[in-house]
């Protein structure tokens, strides 16, 4: 019967509280009566003893400032790139934590490298290229886990993608992310409109690549291409969230209307043809007896044979040492309304790539 008093005495005091010290329909807000709340503790702690005190003063803590108990927030941290590009052993990039929530600590971070004959990390997340090939810098922070792909690059390349997406863009991007490679996609904007085509859209920005603009309707004329490029570009950032920053002409027709479309114009000095060869041995065979470090080249991924070859190409020019870029990247801050057709040949440029 000892409780009962205690329960009396909380529906009494609690009461009280709510109905004299809030408004109608709320709880005990903090400043607005600490008389009436210092009395409900008292209360409670003179009828029911310690174990009721405990109890009484966690309701009073919530009564008095209307707290909801809430999930802790999971802390997360990522690297600030994605990847990291080396034209040679004995160079160096500097690693650094972006952690979140705003102030996380981060200064516990430990980092380690998956091979060191290629790569090496100090303590202070600052990796040293010591030979030729590709592996991966760990990182990790109060049980989580995050990494950077290194690459040490004799030779690069960007192979780009025309006029999708299509079927067989999702098969070629599982390709490209197990090989960790990328590449710049010149999207048609007609086939990035609709459902299926934003989900390939925003599939291809998602894992690092580049969206690039190759008009709505494929239609390069001078009548008609400046119109068609904003209609695309539309549809690029529906999917992405930005703008286009490059642009292909249809067919590599450049008119005076391209060359004053605000963008750098991009064209090719390797083409396959692959869009008339609707053959995956002979694609593949040409670009990997024609390529040369710092070209552009040229593939459409709406054709399945184009995609077959481009994974095979992976591959092979993956063992003669080439690095997969995009082409902003290998051109280095293309200018706009320029034509380009190839990054430089000579030299492979050390950079951070972000997220």
């Amino acid at each position: 019967m000892a409780g009962i008093p205690a329960l009396v005495a909380v529906f009494v005091v609690s009461s009280l509280i709510v109905g004299g010290g809030a408004q109608s329909g709320s709880v005990f807000a903090a400043g607005q009566n600490p008389a009436q709340a210092f009395l409900y503790k008292i209360a409670i702690r003179s009828v029911g003893g310690d174990r009721i005190s405990r109890a009484a003063d966690s309701v009073g803590r919530s009564r008095a400032t209307d707290y909801v108990p809430q999930p802790k927030d999971e802390m997360s941290f990522r690297l600030d790139a994605r990847r990291l590009i080396f034209a040679k052993p004995g160079e160096e990039l500097k690693l650094e934590v972006d952690a979140a929530p705003p102030g996380a600590d981060s200064s516990d971070v430990a980092y380690s490298s998956s091979d060191e004959n290629v790569a090496t990390v100090s303590e202070d997340g600052t990796v040293t290229a010591t030979n030729y090939g590709k592996c991966t810098i760990n990182a990790k922070l109060d049980g989580h886990t995050t990494s950077a792909a290194v690459t040490v690059a004799k030779k690069w390349v960007a192979i780009t993608f025309d006029d999708g997406p299509g079927a067989d863009t999702p098969r070629l991007l599982e390709a490209m992310k197990a090989k960790g490679v990328y590449s710049t996609f010149f999207i048609v904007g007609s086939n990035g409109a609709g459902e299926k085509g934003q989900e390939r859209m925003k599939a291809v920005y998602k894992e690092g690549n580049e969206i690039a603009n190759h008009t709505y309707d494929h239609n390069g004329s001078a009548s008609n291409v400046l119109g068609s490029l904003k209609k695309a570009d539309e549809v690029i950032k529906k999917a992405t969230g930005k703008p286009a920053v490059l642009m292909r002409p249809p067919g590599g027709a450049i008119n005076e209307n391209t060359k004053k479309n605000g963008l750098p114009i991009i064209m090719w000095s390797l083409d396959p043809q692959d869009w008339k060869h609707r053959n995956a041995d002979y694609v593949t065979d040409y670009v990997t007896k024609h390529v040369e470090s710092g070209q552009i080249v040229l593939l459409h991924d709406i054709h399945k044979t184009s995609v077959d070859a481009a994974i095979r190409i992976f591959d092979i020019l993956d063992k003669q040492g080439y690095a997969f870029m995009t082409v902003s990247q290998i051109l280095d801050d293309p200018q706009p309304n320029t034509v380009y057709n190839k990054g430089s040949s000579s030299e492979v440029k050390t950079m951070k790539i972000p997220y």
